[in-house]
């Protein structure tokens, strides 16, 4: 279970309240039934920087946080999946487009809207074919010239964009 803004009050194994001890260093979610801390871990996202030449490929959300805006394709990584399957899974979900050449790009953590922390696992990748088109919960898909890009959703994205050119 992914840790969420609103913490839950009860164990999530037994369902009995968990009460606030500091244990290892810190103050921790601890069920006194089960005897168990309950860990408050971040969420893994991962993320692409799509290139086509001077361009790079944008998703328009179709969801909130931040519905209408331009961002880079990302989503959650599912259970069973390594980084880059869950990377190459997404892009192709959102926008129809298939990758390669996938290299990672310095981790980020932010604090989400629905969870209390997302760790941002994004990469750098070339097109390799297929048509841009919105899917799943984005609502368009494009490719934008490198020198005329929308104001991205999230400022985590434009340090992304920035690493990866920087990498080149």
């Amino acid at each position: 279970m992914s840790p969420s803004k609103e913490e839950n009050p009860y164990c999530s194994r037994c369902g009995h309240p968990v009460e606030k001890r500091f244990l290892e260093g810190r103050e921790r979610r601890y069920c006194p039934q089960c005897t168990r801390i309950l860990y408050d871990n971040p969420v893994p996202v991962v993320t692409a920087v799509v290139l086509k030449g001077p361009q790079v490929l944008l998703v328009k959300r179709g969801i909130e946080p931040r519905r209408g805006w331009w961002s880079l394709p990302s989503g959650f990584i599912e259970v069973g999946e390594n980084a880059q399957e869950a990377l190459v899974r997404e892009i192709l979900e959102e926008t129809s487009v298939s990758i390669v050449k996938v290299r990672p790009l310095p981790s980020l953590s932010q604090e989400g809207v629905r969870y209390a922390s997302i760790l941002i696992l994004p990469f750098l990748a070339d097109y390799l074919s297929g048509t841009p088109l919105g899917g799943d919960d984005a609502a368009e898909a494009a490719f934008f010239p490198l020198s005329d890009l929308p104001e991205l959703a999230f400022p985590s994205h434009r340090l992304i964009l920035e690493s990866a050119l920087a990498s080149l």
